[in-house]
């Protein structure tokens, strides 16, 4: 499994000419980052925005706004790069040879989700500092303009860990799809469905309907609160709220419990864990019925 990993890695990272994977998925993050901060730049100088130092107070919370979201760039990247990594296994009947020379499909499966892990943290990581970089290039420098205060070593930990988690998880259902359904085009539309928060959107915007329509019933506003927890279970869901940057990691959540809301660090935990569990085992299960 870690010799497959390595050559995965190394067809990501090829330099010469620049055509490993991870270049391209790293240019289009590079321009993304910069159009972002370019229109802060732009608002700045029209004096859109009198207070930047208010709007952006540490330095998480600007690459929060730049990275995450409930269609965060980054997780798009990674979904639409891990598919490519199935289609190219998919070639040439590459995937049956690679797995005829192993003990099964699991150690094939099984390194998919760790390379889904790690193909997203190296998208994250480059996300952060490019950002980074964007800040001190478009706006410290041209306008003096810095951050309030530093983050805490503890909550930026938390929430750099648990953003990875949950992009992992998030990013990790297009492996499924891809190997379900085989074509490019349709596993493009499904997974970019699954990636720009239309799920939680619908949930949301199905139980405000029904608490709209549905006056005193109890059968309809035991609906509504099902649709809105079901929306609090999704990764879109958490990475909207982590958006926020670190300080909101020991807050409570909007996930209520008998024992009331859990920490915002705790939900994302949870999370995180739940689907990734979800979407490895829909890989394996997948894997292991479909004809490779």
């Amino acid at each position: 499994m870690l010799n497959l990993l390595r050559s995965d890695l190394y067809r990501a990272t090829r330099i010469r000419g620049l055509r490993g994977l991870m270049w391209q998925y790293l240019l289009v993050i590079l321009v993304c980052t910069l159009l972002d901060t370019a229109g802060l730049w732009m608002s700045i100088r029209a004096g859109a925005v009198p207070d930047v130092s208010a709007l952006i107070t540490t330095p998480s919370t600007f690459i929060a706004k730049q990275s995450l979201g409930p269609s965060s760039i980054v997780v798009i990247a990674s979904a639409i790069g891990l598919t490519e990594f199935i289609f190219s296994d998919l070639g040439d009947s590459y995937m049956r040879t690679i797995v005829s020379s192993l003990r099964g499909r699991l150690p094939y499966l099984a390194e998919k989700i760790v390379l889904a892990g790690v193909w997203t943290g190296i998208l994250l990581i480059a996300s952060c500092v490019l950002a980074l970089i964007a800040f001190w290039v478009l706006i410290s420098i041209p306008y003096g303009i810095g951050f309030s205060k530093m983050d805490d070593a503890l909550p930026v930990v938390a929430w750099v860990l648990e953003s990875w988690l949950v992009s992992w998880a998030s990013a990790l259902i297009s492996l499924p799809i891809a190997l379900l359904v085989r074509r490019k085009l349709p596993t493009y539309l499904l997974v970019m469905i699954a990636q720009l928060g239309f799920m939680s959107f619908a949930l949301t915007l199905g139980a405000n309907i029904i608490q709209a329509q549905g006056g005193s019933s109890p059968l309809l506003e035991s609906l509504a609160s099902a649709l809105l927890v079901a929306a609090m279970w999704l990764p879109e869901t958490v990475l909207g709220t982590l958006s926020a940057g670190a300080g909101i990691m020991g807050d409570a959540s909007q996930l209520m419990t008998f024992a009331g809301p859990l920490p915002t660090w705790l939900w994302a935990l949870a999370v995180g864990a739940v689907w990734l569990l979800l979407s490895g085992g829909m890989l394996i299960l997948i894997g292991s019925k479909r004809d490779l």
